[in-house]
């Protein structure tokens, strides 16, 4: 029997018929793809919040009496509409992400001994495309994939849930805004042992934002 994980929702391998590669392939992509559908619907809910929060900034009436209170009351509901446009972009970016490196993963023998490689071809495809177009990069998604590479190459357990452990590094790190993989180990704590934090749910990097609807955060 070969494991890859248990995280809730997500499927354990056990080896029972074919290769063992073949079955941990198949459990991996199709757990991939679970995540790919949790962020297009979470796509799906901010659209339907931004309405709100638009909606709430036409609602105020500019010649109130009441100047200060609209003063206040706008700037709450365009910094609101301003995180949100934040959590859009990097729930686009996950999108991205995941869309482009399932799509490579599909053509891998071993999806988790050549993850590492096939995130540092998209990575550096990503910068020599802008470069032979005289552009800079518009997002730092070239530098989210080094850093999981390297991750993924020097900290990951053979015994992990590879999905649950990519899940937990996007919860880490943001893909607009990459941070260092330092402190990765000290994040998810003793994960491997007998007193294991649940795996993050791929939704808990969005916190709840005044005016804006809980759902963002609901259970996926």
């Amino acid at each position: 029997m070969v494991l890859v994980g248990s995280a809730p929702g997500y499927a354990q391998v056990s080896v029972s018929r074919g290769s063992p590669t073949e079955n941990q392939k198949r459990i991996i992509l199709g757990n991939l793809r679970k995540l790919l559908q949790a962020e297009d619907e979470i796509k799906r809910r901010f659209s339907d919040e931004l309405d709100q929060l638009t909606e709430n900034i036409v609602a105020l009436e500019p010649q109130s009496r009441d100047t200060r209170k609209f003063k206040a009351d706008y700037k709450a509901r365009t910094e609101s509409i301003e995180d949100q446009a934040e959590l859009m972009l990097e729930n686009q970016l996950r999108i991205e992400f995941l869309t482009a490196f399932l799509a490579r993963v599909e053509l891998a023998n071993d999806v988790i001994a050549e993850s590492p490689r096939i995130l540092r071809e998209m990575s550096q495809r990503q910068l020599v495309g802008n470069f032979e177009n005289g552009d800079t990069p518009k997002n730092k998604l070239w530098l989210f994939e080094l850093n999981l590479a390297m991750t993924i190459k020097s900290v990951f357990e053979p015994r992990e849930d590879f999905v649950g452990f990519i899940k937990q590094y996007l919860v880490y790190s943001t893909l607009r805004d990459p941070v260092s993989p330092a402190d990765f180990v000290k994040f998810r704590g003793s994960y491997l042992g007998g007193s294991t934090e649940p795996v993050p749910k791929i939704t808990e990097f969005f916190k709840p934002r005044p005016e804006a609807s809980p759902k963002s955060t609901s259970d996926l």
